[in-house]
């Protein structure tokens, strides 16, 4: 028997923002995906307060250094995510 339950149809959202030095933008860009379950910013060690601005938007946020490679910081981001096997996720850019 099929499980119809709420739960079981809706799949948690999770928005992974890859950022570096994005205090001008963050807030705007944290504020377009609120609708979302989790809002996870992968901060490449900002100078700047990126990651504090990000945090009091609710926003948890992980500092990874990139070292040029956006392909290996979208991968290290999944790595991030919780259970995300069993979530939807989306990239957005600052």
């Amino acid at each position: 028997m099929c499980d119809m339950s709420e739960e079981s149809i809706l799949a948690k959202i999770t928005t992974l923002i890859l950022a570096k030095n994005e205090e001008r933008n963050i807030v705007d860009c944290i504020k377009t995906v609120q609708f979302t379950d989790e809002i996870l910013v992968i901060d490449d060690f900002s100078t700047d307060r990126t990651k504090s601005l990000a945090e009091s938007m609710g926003a948890r946020v992980i500092q990874h250094a990139m070292n040029g490679d956006w392909g290996g910081q979208q991968t290290a981001a999944l790595s991030f995510t919780t259970e995300w096997q069993e979530v939807k996720l989306t990239f957005t850019g600052v």
